[in-house]
C-alpha cells in the first residue's frame, strides 16, 4: 500500500452529469456515414474481417521465424506488452484476421531486430510493409480498415483525443513507476500520478460520455486501456480509483467491451510475468 502521507494527495471528484443526446447522436450519424464503407476495406486490402489469430510461443535468438500465409497480416508481439495490446485491440475491434508472432524480449531473436533494430513490439507486416510503433500501427489499421471508425470524423474531435492519448502516453511512465516500485513510490512522483489520473477524471467528465471516444471505445480508449486495466488490477494503486469515481465506473465499462475480451488475459497470469520481469526473471510462456 502507499504510504499514509501520499493519500492525502488524493482528491475525490463529484462526477458531472452532463446531457449526453448531441453526443449520442452525433456519434451514431458519424457510423451512419460510414457504414457503407465497410465492406470496402476488406477488397483494399485483400482479407477477412473473421478475427483468426494464430499464436506461438515466444520466440528467442536462434528460432526461425514461421513461414507467413500468403496475404495474411503480421503482428510481432510479446503476450505482455502493453503497447503490443493495443494493437491487439485494434485489431479485434475491427475483426481483422491476423498472424502472431510472440517475441522473447530479453533474449530477442533475430528477424525482430531485422525489422526493428531497437528490438520491440509491436512490429506491423503486411506485403513487404514493415511498420513499427504502436500509435503509428494503430492509426494505420484505422486508415487500412475504415469498419468500425476509431475516430471522430470532425476534425477538432480527432485532435481533441490525439492530444489525451499524447498526454496518456507521458503519464505511462508513471503508471509503470507505480506498479513497479509499489511503497517506494517517491511522494514527488506520486503528486504528477494523482495529478495525471484528475486529468484524466476532468477529460472524461468533460466530454459528457460513457467512453473518451462518446457511446463506443474507439481509438482514445484503446490506446489508454491496457495501463488502466494494469492499475485496476493493483493492490498497491487499486483504491486510489475510488478517489476518482469517473475514471472507476469508466473502467467498469471498458472490461464489458467486446475487444478487451477478446483479447483478455488473466490479472493473475499478468502479474506473474511482472513479478518475474521486476526482479530480472520474465518467464514468457506462462
Amino acid at each position: 500500500m502507499l504510504c499514509r502521507t501520499l493519500r492525502v494527495l488524493m482528491i475525490s471528484r463529484p462526477v458531472m452529469m452532463t446531457n449526453r443526446a448531441t453526443q449520442r447522436l452525433r456519434q451514431l450519424e458519424e457510423s451512419l456515414a460510414h457504414s457503407s464503407m465497410s465492406n470496402m476495406s476488406n477488397s483494399a486490402v485483400g482479407m477477412s474481417t473473421t478475427n483468426a489469430v494464430t499464436t506461438t510461443r515466444h520466440l528467442a535468438k536462434g528460432d526461425s521465424l514461421p513461414p507467413q500465409n500468403d496475404g495474411t497480416l503480421r503482428l510481432f508481439s510479446m503476450k505482455y506488452c502493453p503497447y503490443a495490446l493495443r494493437a491487439r485491440l485494434v485489431l479485434a475491434a475491427k475483426g481483422i484476421q491476423y498472424e502472431t508472432i510472440n517475441c522473447n524480449l530479453k533474449n530477442k531473436p533475430e528477424f525482430l531486430l531485422e525489422r526493428n533494430p531497437k528490438g520491440l513490439v509491436p512490429v506491423l507486416e503486411y506485403k513487404g510493409h514493415v511498420v513499427i510503433e504502436s500509435l503509428i500501427v494503430c492509426d494505420l489499421l484505422d486508415e487500412l480498415y475504415p469498419q468500425r471508425p476509431l475516430y471522430s470524423t470532425n476534425a477538432f474531435s480527432k485532435a481533441k483525443d490525439k492530444v489525451t492519448i499524447h498526454f496518456f502516453d507521458s503519464f505511462t511512465n508513471l503508471l509503470r513507476k507505480m506498479l513497479k516500485y509499489r511503497e517506494d513510490f517517491a511522494p514527488d512522483q506520486a503528486v504528477k500520478f494523482f495529478d495525471g489520473l484528475q486529468r484524466m477524471e476532468k477529460d472524461l467528465q468533460s466530454r459528457g460520455t460513457e467512453f473518451y471516444s462518446g457511446i463506443e471505445p474507439g481509438m482514445v480508449d484503446y490506446m489508454c486501456w491496457p495501463w488502466l486495466e494494469r492499475l485496476s488490477w493493483s493492490p498497491q494503486a487499486g483504491g486510489v480509483l475510488s478517489n476518482y469515481p469517473t475514471i472507476k465506473a469508466y473502467i467498469e465499462r471498458m472490461h464489458q467491451d467486446d475487444a478487451v475480451k477478446a483479447v483478455y488475459i488473466p490479472s493473475e497470469e499478468v502479474n506473474t510475468f511482472y513479478n518475474g520481469l521486476f526482479t530480472g526473471n520474465p518467464v514468457y510462456d506462462l
